[in-house]
């Protein structure tokens, strides 16, 4: 039986109610922005007059990003399936390697250039 996105979302309502009040009263103290106590449409939001939490936050996040993302190495890595590969002869292999580790370059040369490893 197929439910609905909004079924679901409903029926999970109780699980996850619980992590959004934590969210809310940690994002109080932090950055409020994150996570508003109410929809807010362009009422302004609660002001921590700190920023101990919002910093000590984004020093955190920041070195959450660096161990999944090291500026040095790419996070990932193309290829191809091994029996797929098997049916490939030995200079083909060698073409692939080449192209694939050529397009993870430009792929994250393009993302470091949008600089959508830093938002």
């Amino acid at each position: 039986m197929k439910q609905s996105v909004s079924g679901i979302y409903q029926k999970l309502k109780g699980t996850r109610e619980a992590y959004v009040t934590r969210a809310k009263s940690c994002a109080k103290l932090t950055i409020p922005s994150l996570f508003p106590e109410t929809d807010s449409n362009g009422e302004t939001l609660y002001v921590p007059y700190q920023g101990i939490g919002a910093r000590a936050l984004k020093s955190l996040a920041s070195k959450i990003q660096l161990s999944l993302f090291p500026p040095e190495h790419s996070f990932f890595r193309l290829q191809v399936e091994p029996q797929d590969r098997e049916k490939l002869g030995e200079k083909t292999q060698g073409k692939l390697d080449q192209a694939l580790t050529k397009f993870e370059r430009m792929i994250s040369d393009s993302l470091e250039q949008r600089n959508l490893k830093n938002t």
